[in-house]
Parts: structure tokens; C-alpha cells; sequence
């Protein structure tokens, strides 16, 4: 995975390699002070490392250098570096960030997994939730009650906020 970044007088920054790789499209939300990237897990038959396409996430600051050249440089600041929940997805993970009336912020995830019911395979959107800025490893939470279960091949499912308000739609094929 790779970072680049904007700032509106110095332009774009240079290309920040992270150091990890995603199974899938990795999602990246922000709040006016930290950012939360969501991936997946890359699977391997070698081995000891893992066959599985778990979710995985790190938060972390971006920082700017005072002075840099144009086009510039940025770097990712972890939190508590790379975390690997038990969460098997099958779709791009979708990161939104959403303020938390009482203070702080909220980073919402949302992703599918395949599932049969009542005889057709379908999907059901899964969505997560992490308090920004917890210390230690901190934890995606799945919120409840699931979303139901829909019938057909399902697309990736989008997330949006707006204000403190989280937003999901999903998509599918007829």
C-alpha cells in the first residue's frame, strides 16, 4: 500500500510506501486529527503464515515535515501498528469517520460476508466500530443487531458519514 498526500500551497507529496499489503481495496478515513486505514489480510498456502482474509486496520497521525521541497514527503505515524481482527471478509472494507457528539470520533467499517438462507446464497453487510485514538491494540466492535441477510450476488457495501451520523448502502445484482 502506498500514501500520498495534499496540501493545497505545497501540492502533492512523494509516495509513502506503508511497509504492508491488501488483499483487497484498502479504505482510508480521517478525522481532523488522526487516520484509520482499513485492509485485508493477505492469504498464503506457505507455511506458517495465515490462509485466511481477515480484516485488518491501523491508526495512525500523518505528519508533514516543517520545511520539504515541493512535491514534498509525509509519513504514517502508527497508533499500535498493524491489527488482525478474527473477521473473515469477502468485499473491499469501507472506513468512514463520524464525530462523536460527547467528543472525539468514531471510525465505522463496513464489509459483506457470503452467506445461504432459505436456499440462495447472498450476502450480509457487516459493519465495525472503533473509538478513535484507544490505546494499545483496541478493537473493532461489530455492531448489532446484523443487518439482513440479501438474497442474490452482492457488490462491495459503501459507507459515508455525515456529522455524527453513519451511513451504509449495499448493492446487488438482480
Amino acid at each position: 500500500m502506498l500514501l500520498v498526500g495534499w496540501r493545497p500551497t505545497e501540492g502533492w507529496s512523494n509516495v509513502v510506501p506503508m511497509g504492508f499489503r491488501s488483499f483487497a481495496q484498502p479504505s482510508i478515513a480521517c478525522s481532523p486529527n488522526r487516520c484509520f486505514i482499513a485492509f485485508v489480510e493477505v492469504p498464503s498456502r506457505q507455511g506458517i503464515v495465515s490462509t485466511q482474509t481477515r480484516l485488518q486496520w491501523t491508526e495512525g497521525t500523518i505528519s508533514w515535515p516543517v520545511n520539504f521541497p515541493i512535491p514534498g514527503s509525509l509519513t504514517f505515524t502508527y497508533t499500535a501498528g498493524i491489527t488482525t481482527s478474527w473477521y473473515n471478509v469477502v468485499s473491499d472494507p469501507v472506513a468512514s469517520v463520524v464525530r462523536n457528539p460527547p467528543g472525539g470520533w468514531f471510525y465505522y467499517v463496513s464489509t459483506s460476508w457470503p452467506q445461504r438462507v432459505g436456499g440462495a446464497w447472498g450476502t450480509r453487510p457487516l459493519v465495525y466500530r472503533r473509538s478513535e485514538g484507544v490505546q494499545g491494540t483496541g478493537a473493532l466492535v461489530q455492531l448489532t443487531p446484523l443487518l439482513p441477510h440479501t438474497a442474490g450476488i452482492a457488490e462491495s457495501p459503501a459507507a459515508g458519514a455525515t456529522g455524527t451520523c453513519a451511513e451504509l448502502f449495499t448493492f446487488r445484482s438482480p
